[in-house]
């Protein structure tokens, strides 16, 4: 069954299993390896699960923003572990959308039908697309994926869609983020 190998292949990759386990609202410790630090341990909260859904456009920024810093060595340890934190957080999430987009390439090439498929993914779908479902992260940063999902991968719409979900980007997000960056660069 090409769907349960798929599901199977997802479920076997850590950083896949990692951004379902915070979908679930599972707010635990994680570990991250860093060349630099070994084994790094943090607890995860929704403050950094938001911190690292932002925009690409946001968080370029926040990227040449910390390079620049760690370049003029302006930078201390903590911000270093949190920036690589939020990568972390990103790739998991990156990780996770990819499967989903797995699955949709497979629907739309109709190598599987939506009702093969649906018995497996429904619980991820809703856990982003429904607000009445009782798992999934709460309604800011759950639109903040919604928003992250539509800037990475736009397609993705027409497979929640498939499922009869709505997902939608919260369209002051990088005016947010932008007018919070410019009141910190003036003080």
């Amino acid at each position: 069954n090409t769907v349960k190998a798929l599901i199977s292949e997802l479920q076997s990759d850590p950083d896949f299993i990692n951004a379902l386990n915070i979908l679930n609202g599972r707010e635990r410790q994680y570990q991250i390896e860093s060349d630099e630090d070994g084994l790094l341990t943090f607890q995860l909260n929704l403050t950094r699960v938001a911190n690292a859904l932002v925009s690409p456009s946001v968080f370029s920024r926040k990227r040449d923003q910390y390079e620049k810093m760690l370049t003029q060595k302006t930078i201390d340890a903590a911000e270093v572990r949190e920036f690589r934190i939020l990568l972390a957080i990103r790739q998991w999430f990156e990780s996770f959308i990819g499967g989903l987009e797995q699955v949709e390439i497979l629907l739309k090439s109709r190598i599987i039908g939506r009702e093969e498929a649906e018995p497996y993914i429904k619980h991820w779908i809703q856990c982003i697309s429904d607000a009445n479902y009782p798992y999934g992260l709460p309604s800011a940063e759950n639109d903040r994926l919604q928003s992250y999902i539509l800037s990475y991968r736009p397609t993705l719409s027409s497979f929640f869609e498939r499922f009869g979900y709505l997902i939608q980007s919260s369209s002051l997000e990088d005016k947010v983020a932008v007018m919070l960056e410019t009141d910190k660069s003036r003080v």
